[in-house]
């Protein structure tokens, strides 16, 4: 994992800027505090019923990303002709 530094302009050093998994656990904590609501909780019960073969967290991730996803899968199964044969970017 890479570690990027920017200036600090009010202490003059340098400090680092956010990783890919700080990034990951803030919107995971995010997503999670906001499933206390029945508005937020029913629309990710409605995803994670498309989902249910994987893990809580990841349908938490994969609902705060995309709330509309009705399928979820690895990039090169989306590749598999046999399987899915579909376009990913």
């Amino acid at each position: 994992m890479a570690l990027f530094l920017y200036p600090n302009i009010n202490k003059g050093g340098l400090i680092p800027a956010k990783t890919k998994l700080d990034q990951y656990t803030e919107l995971l904590s995010r997503s999670v505090s906001g499933l206390n609501e029945y508005e937020k909780w029913i629309p990710f019960l409605n995803t994670a019923s498309k989902l249910y073969k994987y893990k809580f967290r990841d349908q938490i991730m994969i609902h705060a990303q995309r709330p509309n996803a009705t399928a979820c899968a690895d990039y090169n199964l989306w590749k598999r002709p046999e399987l899915a044969d579909r376009y990913v970017k």
